[in-house]
């Protein structure tokens, strides 16, 4: 009579089941936001602003624009202009997500 090895053909199906779900991982959507400034006021602060009113920024604040994924900080950058382009010039990583450093 032969013996199975029931904990050899779970191990197996986990690792099959792992390889086809991994795959699938890199696929899903992560919302990234980049963050230009933060800034509490109250509600009737927010009320009195208007249509066409200036909303004044920290001097250097392109310079500390936070990228956001899902809500997590993930490191931060500057904001720059190339030709007709905007984009966010990663400046450091917080974390492996990253460049490791």
């Amino acid at each position: 009579m032969e013996t199975l090895d029931i904990q050899h053909i779970e191990e197996e199906k986990n690792e099959t089941e792992t390889a086809e779900i991994l795959p699938g991982l890199s696929q899903l959507p992560v919302k990234l936001e980049f963050v230009l400034y933060r800034k509490q006021v109250t509600l009737a602060d927010l009320e009195a602003i208007g249509q066409q009113q200036l909303l004044s920024l920290p001097t250097n604040a392109e310079c500390n624009v936070e990228i956001m994924a899902n809500g997590v900080l993930l490191g931060n950058g500057e904001l720059v202009q190339m030709n007709d382009t905007l984009g966010v010039e990663i400046h450091k990583w917080l974390s492996e997500s990253g460049n490791g450093e």
